[in-house]
């Protein structure tokens, strides 16, 4: 779906925007994407929360949104708004069942969150319409997301939990300014694929180095979700990238291989011997993370039998947003 932006007086027939001096508008489009850019490295400093979960990040997000609705107010220029059927039945369904839900307003604050993000997503794909532009909010990305993994072990050399986020019901494993270890964890993932996708830094041992630097990121979190995302990413990037280099069969050849090599691994060494280990490992990110895998496991499972139970109670409408703890609590 896109739409025309609503241009000045004298931009039509063909010369919208022409009227405008060039440096006016090349200034709108250059504050646009420097906002947008400053906020996705602002992405990750999700603390501290106030009312309704805002955090110091929403500022960033609101900047780039008013910049670039600037920039279009500016010199008027198709607007691209993906997902807009989706996402327009994902939040007609939220608010039916927010309404007949038990958390009628909490659930309402949810959605107005969703529509937040939606925003902050259409600011995104118009600023980085152009391979520039989008150029510049990728390598934003991959020099912050090597910038956050950096400023983590600083913070675990200088034992700062301000920097690494730890907190004690989360033991020793590290979240910078996400609010929960796993979050970090995909943060640090994303960060690691883009890197590989726009071969970012330059130079191939700058890069290896932040490759390493995420990964091991990725391992003080202790979030098994992040190590087993990380897995099945490289595994799929190296297909595809096998795929586009060299053709169908070399790709097919080349994910078969992992499949059997992975598969030999699996049926030869133990697991539960490894977590076993891991569990009574001296290094606490250890024992927190790959050591805890059994009881993850068994709490992902409590998850799926009370969700289960909570969809056989609900109505057809459903129950709304944040509905989950209040109807536990019944």
């Amino acid at each position: 779906m896109s739409v025309i932006a609503a241009a000045p007086a004298g931009a039509a027939n063909g010369t919208r925007g022409a009227s405008l001096p060039f440096v006016a508008r090349y200034s709108g489009e250059r504050l646009a994407v420097g906002a947008a850019a400053a906020a996705v490295a602002m992405l990750p400093i999700a603390v501290p929360q106030g009312a309704a979960n805002l955090a110091p990040n929403d500022l960033g997000l609101a900047l780039a949104i008013g910049a670039c609705l600037f920039w279009v107010g500016t010199i008027g220029f198709r607007c691209r708004f993906p997902y807009t059927i989706p996402l327009a039945l994902g939040l007609l369904g939220g608010t039916a069942g927010a309404l007949v839900g038990p958390v009628p307003v909490t659930g309402l604050t949810a959605l107005i969150q969703d529509v937040w993000l939606i925003a902050w997503c259409w600011t995104v794909v118009n600023v980085g319409r152009s391979p520039r532009n989008l150029g510049i909010l990728l390598r934003t990305w991959a020099y912050s997301g090597i910038c956050w993994a950096i400023l983590a072990f600083v913070g675990l050399a200088t034992g700062s939990t301000l920097l690494t986020g730890q907190v004690t019901r989360q033991g020793s494993r590290v979240q910078i300014t996400l609010d929960d270890p796993s979050y970090a964890a995909n943060y640090f993932f994303i960060s690691f694929m883009i890197i590989w996708a726009t071969q970012r830094p330059r130079r191939r041992g700058v890069r290896l180095a932040a490759y390493a630097l995420l990964v091991a990121g990725i391992a003080t979190t202790g979030s098994n979700s992040g190590l087993v995302g990380l897995t099945v990413g490289v595994v799929i990037a190296t297909t595809l990238g096998t795929y586009r280099r060299f053709g169908v069969v070399p790709a097919i050849t080349t994910l078969a291989f992992i499949l059997v090599v992975s598969s030999v691994a699996g049926s030869t060494i133990s697991l539960q011997s490894i977590q076993a280990k891991a569990h009574d490992s001296q290094f606490a990110f250890v024992r927190d993370g790959i050591g805890r895998s059994p009881q993850s496991a068994g709490q992902r499972q409590m998850l799926l039998h009370e969700s289960i139970q909570l969809y056989e109670r609900g109505n057809p409408l459903g129950e709304g947003p944040v509905s989950t703890k209040p109807r536990l609590r019944k």
